[in-house]
């Protein structure tokens, strides 16, 4: 998740979560810290 350097590229990728490997990568981060 370090390579997101712009908040709204960021928001743009997790809005396209089924065709981005870098929403789901983000994502799986999200879970994976909360777990």
């Amino acid at each position: 998740m370090l390579h997101m350097h712009d908040l709204t590229h960021t928001l743009n990728v997790l809005r396209h979560w089924q065709s981005s490997w870098l929403s789901r990568e983000i994502i799986f981060g999200i879970l994976f810290a909360g777990a």
